[in-house]
């Protein structure tokens, strides 16, 4: 079998779902493009993404290298996901937030998708390549950072005071209380 006739037979190989939800995906990332109101409980739900990434983690065959790296890739991508929502969110009120515009969402939803569709089509073609020190620690590093990053944003939105933010910065004090008018 060539190298073509295997990347010929991965769109046919995966599972029929996953289509579905790639399309989802850059739908929900194309939409986040936009300056949007977003319900509250959304942002609660972004830190499940760090659940689903550690049970992949704990499938690695290597859990020793594994989990340090995930560990300190979720640190720093809590760090920046943290900074970044501050200059997006542009008012919070008891349910809801509004958020400017901004592609991460996308190019995130997109890694995670890529990142476990890649790892699929590995794991069918060279399984000892899935056993490597090298493949488990990017593996790691990508699904600790985009996790972090999601638990981080949500973080900053659900500790944001309530009001509208002059620079977008929920640490700036709200221009109005809620129920003002502007």
């Amino acid at each position: 079998m060539t190298a073509w006739d295997l990347i010929s037979n991965i769109p046919v190989g995966a599972p029929i779902w996953v289509w579905p939800l790639l399309l989802w995906m850059i739908w929900e990332g194309v939409s986040a493009m936009r300056t949007r109101s977003v319900a509250i409980w959304v942002y609660w739900m972004l830190p499940f993404f760090a659940l689903i990434s550690v049970m992949g983690r704990l499938e690695a065959a290597a859990a020793e290298v594994d989990l340090p790296i995930y560990a300190a890739a979720y640190a720093l991508g809590l760090a920046f996901g943290h900074w970044f929502q501050g200059g997006v969110l542009m008012e919070q009120r008891a349910k809801q937030v509004t958020v400017k515009g901004e592609p991460l969402t996308l190019v995130m939803l997109m890694t995670i998708f890529w990142m476990n569709f890649v790892s699929g089509v590995i794991k069918a073609i060279s399984p000892d390549l899935m056993e490597s020190y090298v493949t488990i620690a990017i593996l790691a590093a990508i699904s600790g950072a985009v996790s972090g990053q999601f638990a981080g944003r949500a973080l900053r939105v659900l500790r944001a005071p309530q009001g509208v933010f002059r620079r977008s910065d929920p640490q700036v004090q709200p221009v109005h209380s809620p129920g003002s008018t502007l």
